[in-house]
């Protein structure tokens, strides 16, 4: 009886191993599924290549508020190389988020309260070392310099993508700053 639930347990573990080697090569190893989440954002961070990809590589937070007829939309994309996390966020906000269309510019520290601008948009770079938990943390410069545009959104699927650009200065020490180029964030889903 012993030798016989040894064998049974001895197939069912083989079984197991099998069935999950065969999943790996169907549909990719887990790592390979949780970074190839749909949407993506590149840019060149000092000319050199960004693109989200890490367990989280994209994160969207969508807040409408009602009361105010006012949105605020914040995509995040992140990667992690060699214990080097860096992130770019990309906040927009404005009124009426129905209307948003391709073609719609957010400018870094447009004002809405003033009725100056429709949109209005603020940009970070924030980066931390492996085993460090503090954020270096750099905010976009102010004015057209800094920007996003939405080339394409789709209400029914909840999808956005654009381009973005900015100059981020470090908060602690403004000598410190990063330029970001070409941004391009593709189907996000919001």
């Amino acid at each position: 009886m012993k030798k016989l639930r040894k064998y049974h347990i001895g197939i069912i573990f083989l079984s197991l191993l099998f069935m999950l080697g065969s999943c790996d090569e169907e549909e990719g190893s887990l790592e390979e599924f949780m970074t190839n989440e749909p949407g993506t954002i590149t840019a060149k961070i000092d000319g050199e290549n960004f693109k989200s990809a890490g367990v989280f590589p994209i994160t969207v937070d969508l807040h409408i508020d009602e009361d105010y007829n006012q949105y605020d939309l914040q995509i995040e994309g992140e990667r992690e190389l060699n214990g080097f996390e860096e992130r770019i966020i990309i906040s927009l906000f404005g009124t009426d988020f129905s209307s948003i269309k391709a073609g719609d510019v957010f400018v870094g520290g447009a004002d809405l309260n003033m009725g100056l601008k429709r949109f209005d948009g603020d940009f970070f770079r924030i980066s931390r070392t492996e085993g460090d938990d503090t954020d270096i943390i750099s905010d976009s410069e102010q004015g057209p310099a800094s920007m996003a545009t939405v080339t394409k959104i789709d209400f029914d699927n909840r999808l956005i993508s654009g381009t973005f650009s900015f100059k981020s200065i470090d908060i602690s020490d403004n000598t410190v700053s990063f330029q970001i180029t070409d941004g391009v964030f593709t189907e996000i889903g919001y």
